[in-house]
C-alpha cells in the first residue's frame, strides 16, 4: 500500500504541477456524474400520471390533485401546475413549470461540460513539447 502511494506521488512529481488541476477536474466530473445518477435513480415512481390525466378529462380536479399529495415527481408537479391554472392559461403555466423542472434536472451538467473542455486543454498543454 505504501509503495503504491509512493509510486503515485512519483508520477505526480514527474508530470509536474499541471497534473493537479487535471485531477481536480476529474474529481469534479465524477462527483457531478454520481450526484446526477443518484438524483435520477431516486425519483419516485411515475404511477399516478395516467390516472391524474384521466381524472382531469372527467372534470374531477380535486381528485386529480389529491394524487399528487406527497409525491415529488417532476411530471406530477407540472400536471398539478396545469390543473391549478386551468381557469387562466394552463398551457403557459405548465410550460413554465416544465422549464423549472428541466433546469433542476440539468443542474451541474453545464459545469461538467466546462470541466471536460478544461481537462482536455490541460492535457494537450501538458503533452505539448516546450
Amino acid at each position: 500500500m505504501i509503495e503504491t502511494s509512493l509510486a503515485f506521488v512519483e508520477i505526480l512529481i514527474a508530470d509536474g504541477w499541471l497534473i493537479i488541476p487535471i485531477l481536480v477536474c476529474s474529481l469534479v466530473a465524477v462527483t457531478i456524474t454520481l450526484e446526477r445518477g443518484w438524483y435520477f435513480d431516486h425519483l419516485p415512481a411515475l404511477e399516478h400520471a395516467d390516472h391524474m390525466l384521466k381524472l382531469v378529462t372527467q372534470g374531477k380536479f380535486t381528485d386529480a390533485l389529491s394524487l399528487n399529495e406527497g409525491n415529488t415527481h417532476p411530471v406530477l408537479r407540472v400536471l398539478t401546475t396545469g390543473i391549478l391554472a386551468r381557469a387562466s392559461m394552463p398551457e403557459k403555466a405548465m410550460e413554465s413549470a416544465g422549464m423549472v423542472e428541466v433546469r433542476h434536472m440539468k443542474r451541474g451538467l453545464a459545469l461538467f461540460g466546462h470541466h471536460h473542455h478544461a481537462c482536455t486543454l490541460m492535457g494537450i498543454i501538458r503533452h505539448h513539447p516546450a
